[in-house]
């Protein structure tokens, strides 16, 4: 026994010489590091910040920006699918936007439902379930017989993929103050990787093998993460939190092998608050409780307006350059116009997050959020003037970067806003609030007879945001998570 701690001994003393990682790391002095080689307390921030990014962040940023992908090809499929259903059942109008609807409608219930269960019983089982139940649905629906059969499957895809935001509470977990900002936004460039994936593989596949085939493609990336299922850590805080010390610390220590940063750190002892478990009624009350009441009130503002705004626009930009006078390129058709336009806008989506990336960790979140909105407004009351294609495409791409922005912002400040034991139902609840916003957007948007109107919606949704974004009680960046 004395040999063996001999050697321990020795072991750590060779890492602490020969680890260029562990001496440019100024996360710990020379006074904490003799503390915790002689069995002192550690908190899970502090084991974070001193194993850093590595090897199991990039895992888990893979990992999750599949789930993204794959509620962006569930979500993108619907302006896909639903002509094909119309043509090849027949279905009137009603019928006909009920498959979009009733995925909505799976979203609004799923988004809080995930949330809740994620703190209750874990990031990664949940995380597990939610991919496992979208990926058979999303087969199902691939063979449906009848309109009735594939209202019922895409219910359920609806329900499963609105789990896609655990994995984000569950990547913030793991990650150290300074990589947050940029990993963040970096895994919501998967989203916009998705869109643009599935327009194209739309456009090649419909023609060629028809609208299943479409949904079996579009299951693939759900069907892979059930796989992935062992790579796919618990969070140390979660297990913390429910007294479950010495898994979350075991957690921690294959985080520091994975990295290859053998912090001695992990040698003291784990020390963290444990939370009683509660029911739905008790967790969802503390959203609104007198500590989180007017962060959640704004939250959810905030979240309605960016989705009623960025699916607006996302929605509006076909039907604006439709309606715009007749074109100055004589060898250009309207349609023509259209795809460009639609094309070269979703792209626009790249520029803006690096913009935020940037943003957010120089003026931070609450800034950031406020001045792409404004920016939003301002450029989508410049599409009020159409008597020019280029101008008219250059303020689309303005508006669309700088939402697309705001989205990737308020991602990333909301579960920083939020507690380890309510992180995941908060997000949950603020993503089924822009589920709404989403929902209402077609009708808004077909409402009336000039697509000038719903523009000036859009416009005036993001000015009243950047108040919004300001009201915000505090500034997350570089603080620990709580």
């Amino acid at each position: 026994m004395a040999s063996n701690n001999y050697d321990k001994m020795e072991n750590e003393e060779s890492l602490m010489k020969n680890s260029p990682i562990l001496l440019r790391s100024p996360s710990l002095t020379r006074e904490e590091r003799e503390f915790h080689a002689d069995g002192g307390e550690y908190t899970i921030s502090e084991a974070v910040e001193t194993i850093g990014f590595g090897r199991q962040q990039w895992e888990l940023l893979f990992i999750s920006g599949l789930c993204w992908i794959s509620d962006a090809f569930e979500m993108m499929l619907l302006t896909f699918l639903l002509p094909a259903v119309q043509k090849e059942w027949e279905v009137d109008k009603f019928l006909e936007s009920s498959v979009a609807s009733i995925s909505f409608a799976g979203m609004l219930i799923g988004s809080p439902t995930w949330g809740f269960l994620s703190d209750r019983f874990g990031r990664r089982r949940t995380f597990f379930f939610s991919a496992g139940l979208t990926a058979i649905f999303g087969l199902l629906s691939a063979v449906s017989p009848n309109i009735g059969f594939l209202l019922f499957t895409r219910l359920m895809v609806g329900f499963g993929v609105s789990g896609s935001h655990i994995p984000f509470s569950l990547f913030v977990e793991f990650l150290p103050i300074n990589a947050r900002g940029r990993s963040l936004i970096s895994l919501q460039a998967f989203w916009t990787i998705g869109t643009v994936a599935e327009s194209a593989m739309a456009w090649g596949v419909i023609p060629t093998l028809g609208w299943r085939w479409l949904l079996i493609f579009s299951a693939i990336p759900m069907v892979s993460l059930t796989f992935l299922y062992p790579f796919v850590p618990e969070s140390p805080r979660f297990l913390l939190q429910h007294g479950r010390k010495e898994e979350a610390a075991a957690v921690l220590r294959r985080m520091a092998e994975k990295n290859n940063t053998e912090y001695e750190i992990l040698n003291g002892e784990l020390i963290g608050d444990r939370v009683d478990v509660q029911g739905p009624k008790e967790v969802f009350s503390q959203l609104l409780s007198p500590t989180y009441k007017t962060v959640t009130i704004v939250l959810w503002i905030i979240w309605v307006s960016n989705a009623f705004a960025y699916y607006g626009i996302v929605l509006v930009t076909p039907q604006y350059f439709k309606t715009r006078p007749s074109s100055e390129h004589e060898e250009w058709t309207v349609e023509q116009e259209i795809f460009i336009t639609t094309f070269v806008t979703s792209l626009a989506e790249f520029p803006g997050l690096f913009i935020t990336a940037y943003g957010v960790d120089k003026i931070g979140r609450k800034k950031t959020q406020a001045g792409l909105f404004g920016v939003c407004g301002v450029a989508a009351l410049f599409l009020l003037y159409d008597k020019n294609f280029g101008f008219s495409t250059f303020t689309a791409i303005i508006a669309r970067m700088a939402i697309s922005g705001v989205f990737a912002a308020t991602y990333l400040y909301t579960p920083e806003a939020y507690p380890t034991r309510i992180r995941s139902t908060g997000l949950g609840v603020c993503v089924a609030f822009s589920r709404m916003a989403a929902l209402s957007t077609p009708y808004v948007a077909n409402m009336f007879e000039s697509i000038h109107v719903p523009i000036v919606l859009y416009s005036l949704t993001c000015l009243g945001a950047v108040f919004a974004s300001m009201l915000l009680p505090a500034e997350t960046l570089k603080q620990e998570l709580k």
